[in-house]
């Protein structure tokens, strides 16, 4: 009688086929899905502990696709140079890294870098920025988390 409690009817196969597609699928879902968000949330989390500095070069590194950390001294100028893109440091390349540091530091109140602020040695003298390390600082002091 007890077993009886637990029998499942359909009303045609059809029902019965949605109905055991449907329940395959949440599970996959389940055991696919949670893993993946979890590794993720993980992932998202260490990087927002790194330091300002450390995420700062970890973008340059994204944005030049360098296999390696640069140097904190090393011209940013020089390092587009060294990637082989085939468009120019500046404007172009100079409003993607401004774009991505924007990115990395969405959650910050005001905006920690405008392309403007990035040397150029022929097309934007006046530019604050040259260096990796200055890059970092100038991030740093711009950035306000809210």
């Amino acid at each position: 009688m007890g077993l009886d409690l637990m029998k499942i009817t359909f009303g045609s196969t059809l029902e019965k086929r949605l109905i055991v597609m449907t329940t395959v699928g949440l599970a996959a879902v389940t055991i696919i899905g949670v893993p993946v968000y979890l590794m993720k949330s993980r992932s998202l989390l260490e990087q927002k502990r790194m330091s300002v500095h450390d995420r700062v070069v970890q973008v340059v590194v994204d944005w030049s696709s360098r296999s390696s950390k640069p140097d904190d001294n090393l011209e940013l100028q020089v390092i587009w140079a060294d990637s082989k893109k085939d468009y120019p440091f500046f404007p172009d390349a100079a409003q993607r890294l401004s774009g991505q540091l924007q990115s990395e530091f969405a959650e910050s109140k005001k905006s920690v870098i405008q392309w403007q602020d990035i040397f150029d040695s022929s097309k934007n003298p006046g530019g604050s920025v040259k260096t990796v390390s200055i890059l970092a600082e100038h991030v740093r002091e711009h950035y306000e988390p809210q």
